[in-house]
């Protein structure tokens, strides 16, 4: 075994995997790890394991936030709907660029967050220089991604205006804080891009921003 992010792991053989009755090829490099001494849900989640995005490369995966539908297809198909830049650096995470105040900020784009985030660096300012945007502090309803935790209390969360994502102008989104470095110095070197927040599934569903 060894320790990895603060977990003790241990190798496993790359299981067989299904979605949905169909068997999922993982990429060649797939490899498997436990997660040894955990209890419950994976990382505190109710989760049993995570599929990393590496694997899936082989595929088309679309997340239909407002079907409440996850799919993987052959790559190349074909799907409707309107195409926004996006970078994805070696980890595998994708990057996009977003307009707030006419200007330009990488995001990462987290299907899994149930909030927009944003570094406090980036968000102080902001929310200084609109104070007639409604602001609050401490983490709440989507915003609260860890249950209430003590950490949320220190947080501030920011009903952004508008924010443009390529052709789309995405009014009053919701931003939780998140401290300031975080994204810029840690993120940014991981997803290859330099980042100052995530999209979360607050601008990706449809109607509910």
């Amino acid at each position: 075994g060894f320790k990895s992010e603060g977990e003790n792991l241990a190798a496993l053989p790359v299981p067989a995997l299904e979605l949905g009755g169909s068997a999922v090829k993982l990429d060649a490099d797939t490899h498997a790890y436990e997660v040894l001494g955990d209890i419950g849900g994976l990382q505190g989640t109710d989760a049993d394991a995570a599929i990393p995005v590496g694997a899936l490369r082989g595929y088309d995966v679309v997340f239909d936030y407002p079907a409440a539908k996850f799919t993987l297809a052959k790559s190349g198909g074909r799907h409707t709907g309107t195409s926004v830049p996006v970078q994805i650096g070696a980890s595998g995470m994708p990057t996009v660029t977003v307009q707030i105040d006419g200007k330009p900020y990488g995001f990462l784009l987290d299907t899994g967050g149930s909030c927009v985030m944003l570094s406090d660096t980036v968000m102080a300012p902001m929310a200084y220089a609109h104070q007639d945007w409604g602001s609050l502090d401490g983490a709440y309803g989507r915003g609260d991604m860890l249950l209430g935790a003590k950490f949320e209390t220190r947080l501030k969360m920011l009903d952004i205006a508008t924010l443009g994502w390529g052709p789309f102008q995405l009014q009053h989104v919701i931003a939780v804080s998140r401290p300031g470095g975080i994204y810029e110095t840690n993120m940014s070197k991981i997803a290859g891009a330099p980042v100052v927040g995530s999209l979360g599934g607050n601008v990706i569903q449809s109607g509910n921003p």
